[in-house]
Order: C-alpha cells, then structure tokens, then sequence
C-alpha cells in the first residue's frame, strides 16, 4: 500500500471596487488536506478541510479503497523540487493604501469614467508527498488588478477593462495602460469591410476554444476530435508553436506539478503542436496510458477527488519582438472586450467584438465600431497566422498573438 498527501492552501485578499471607490474587503483563507492510499490498482482518498489528524485520514482512505475506485496508473517516484515565484506579497495596508492612490488619480485624470471590480493579493501553495520519496512543493505570490471601465455617457454596463497581472504590485503600470484605454476610446474611428490582423491576449481563450476542447485527452483519444486522426502531421504554419504550460512566468499563475504530480522538467511546458506540427493532445494518467499518448500533465478536480483531465493552460511561441514587426506598417484591430462567439464542430470561427481599438503597431489610433469576425481553426493557426510577441503595446508581461480576419461591421 502506498500513502500519498496531497494539499493546497490559498490566502487571499480582495479589495472590491465600485463606482470608483473601495466598497469592501474581504479576505479567504483555505487549506485542502487529502490522503490518497493506492493498493492493487485502486485508490482510496480521503479529505479534510483545515486542521487534521493523519490516523483520521488513514482509516477514512481504506474505507474508500473498499469501493473499488480504480487507477491502476504509475505514480511519480524520486521527484523532489521545490519552488517559490514572486515575492512575499505586501501587507492589506499598504494594498489598500495603494489601492485609494490609484482610484484617486483615476477620479482626477480620468473623470469621464466610472471604474469597478476589484484589486487582489493571492498567495497559493500546492504540495504533493508520497511513499515513493516524491515531494514537490509550489509557492506562487501575485497580485491581480482589474478595473471594468464604464463611460459615464454610455448607457452600457461596462464599455472596456484594463488591469494588471503580475508577481510585482505594479499599480504604476496598471494606471499607465487604464489611461491609455480610456484616451483611445474617446476617439471614435470608422473603418471598412474587409481583412485585418486582429490582435488577441494571450489569456484571451476565445480564439484557441477549438483546442481546449479538440486537444482534450479523452475526446482526442476516442475519435471526438478534428485532431484524432492527424498525430505528427503538419496542419498549422511553420512559425506556430502551442505549448502547455505549467509555468507560472508565461503568466498564467500556475503550479508547475499537476494533481498526480507530473512535470515537465524542461521550463514547465510541453509543446502540442511543434512547428505547424501535431505532437500530442494535452492528458492526465488514464487518457495517457488508454490511448498510448504521451502523458502531459493535465490532472486536476477537487483536492479530495480522483485526479483526472481538466483544460490546461496554452501558451504560444513568440515569433516576433514586437507588434510593428509583425505589422510592417499595416494597422491591426485590437480585440479587447468580445463575447459571444464560438467554433463550429468542423473548426469555422465566428464572434462579435464589442469593443475594439486600431492601432499601427505603436499606438492605439481609436475606437472602432463593433464587429463581427469569422475565420477557421486552419486559415488562424495556418496561412493567416501572423505570429506571437510580446505586448508592446501596453509594455506589460503579456504576450500578445496576430491573426488576420475577416472583419464586418455589425
């Protein structure tokens, strides 16, 4: 029988805003403790929130191996690391402190709008330990600053956002793009029909839907995907490089170790498609050892449920330093607030686009009226993929990705 802790801890603080001014705090503390015990190709797991007592746990898990839970999968073995990213995050105080600094440079510089959400402080630890001399350790300090921007003319609930992510409290920055945001849209600027590079963030999982869903483990393993049966041909463009990625630099905020306590060891990410090339599906255990793909480290669930596949974070390869390279003097449409669109089976993509900018690749030039844009999972990553940089726009840790549609006014 092997024994196998599994924990994770989150503090944080949220600050929340409305109407330009702090309504709340509110702060959260939990810690997941599980026990998994394997015996004989099965799993018995038991789970307690906050303090504990092992000998509990123990009995509780052999009870639950008497129901049969199979996962007769090859645990992690001789895996020890630990890692912190970011600093100790500062004090409630000073984030509130610097919170009513921000808010009251936003009333005076910027009073044609109003600004909500909330500003957080999040400190998340993840552990993994078991019989067979693993034990991988995550500590993760970041701040996550985000502000729904609502003109006080319009009569939408919200016309744009802006923020700031990052290891660093950079509320400099944060003030820096909202400005920048809201400037642009008071210049209202029309364009015509037709095909233009639209711009996306990198966290911005509208375009990439076909791969959350096409990519899963299991669909792909049984046939349910567009994907199943192209493994190691080159469907995309050359330049096209779609990772997973556990690491938490690409922004994403994640562990680098997965809930069955897989890694890759080499920078945290595992390339799906290489080159235009299809390597792998993202999978946890069981997909990976069902259908003989390689094992990615895609588990999560609840802390005190069976491992098992959830959408993993994609990063794509920079191919560029910055956005006027990609652009070479031609003007691009920022995609900044769209809802409402989706892939079809086949990989036809459409969607509205709320609010958009244009820029010529160094500035943002003004708003443009709402659109529609359409393409297919082919034609984006394929012929009509631009490439990847750094946002160079906003000068923030984001990346940002080029790809040219067909753009329509609605």
């Amino acid at each position: 029988m092997i024994k196998e802790f599994f924990k994770i801890k989150i503090n944080e603080t949220f600050i929340k805003i409305a109407d330009t001014k702090v309504e709340s705090i509110r702060k959260k503390q939990i810690e997941e403790n599980a026990l998994r015990l394997y015996n004989d190709g099965f799993i018995g797991i038991a789970g307690k929130m906050g303090n504990y007592e092992e000998d509990e746990l123990i009995k509780k898990a052999e009870k639950a191996l008497n129901y049969k839970i199979p996962y007769d999968f090859k645990l992690t073995e001789n895996e020890n690391l630990s890692l912190k990213f970011g600093k100790d995050i500062i004090s409630n105080d000073l984030l509130l402190e610097k919170t009513e600094e921000i808010l009251e440079k936003f009333r005076t510089n910027i009073p044609q709008f109003t600004f909500s959400f909330g500003i957080k402080k999040i400190n998340k630890i993840k552990y993994l330990k078991n019989d067979l001399k693993t034990e991988l350790k995550s500590e993760l300090n970041y701040y996550s600053l985000g502000f729904l921007i609502k003109d006080k003319n319009s009569s939408n609930i919200m016309d744009s956002f802006s923020g700031y992510d990052g290891f660093e409290d950079n509320f400099n920055k944060a003030y820096e793009i909202t400005e920048k945001i809201c400037k642009t849209h008071l210049k209202n600027i029309d364009i015509k029909n037709g095909t233009y590079p639209i711009i996306f963030f990198e966290n911005e999982g509208l375009p990439k839907l076909k791969f959350y869903h096409d990519l899963h483990g299991m669909i792909f393993g049984s046939g349910g995907s567009i994907f199943s049966n192209k493994m190691n041909e080159k469907i995309f463009a050359e330049n096209f490089t779609l990772y997973q990625s556990n690491n938490p630099q690409d922004n994403n905020f994640s562990h680098f170790f997965d809930s069955e306590g897989t890694f890759e060891k080499v920078g945290f990410r595992t390339a799906l498609i290489e080159n235009g090339i299809l390597k792998s599906p993202y999978t946890d255990k069981k997909s990976s050892k069902l259908f003989n793909l390689p094992l990615t480290g895609s588990a999560g669930g609840e802390y005190d449920s069976v491992p098992s596949i959830i959408p993993c974070n994609f990063k794509i390869k920079n191919t560029h330093k910055s956005l006027k390279d990609i652009l070479n003097g031609k003007k691009a449409i920022l995609c900044h607030l769209a809802s409402g669109g989706d892939f079809t089976s086949d990989g036809v993509f459409a969607s509205p686009v709320q609010t958009a900018y244009l820029t010529d690749g160094e500035s943002l030039l003004g708003k443009i009226p709402e659109i529609n844009i359409s393409s297919d999972i082919y034609k984006m990553y394929g012929k009509d993929y631009l490439g990847t940089c750094n946002n160079t726009l906003f000068d923030d840790n984001q990346t940002i990705n080029i790809i040219k549609m067909k753009v329509e006014k609605l």
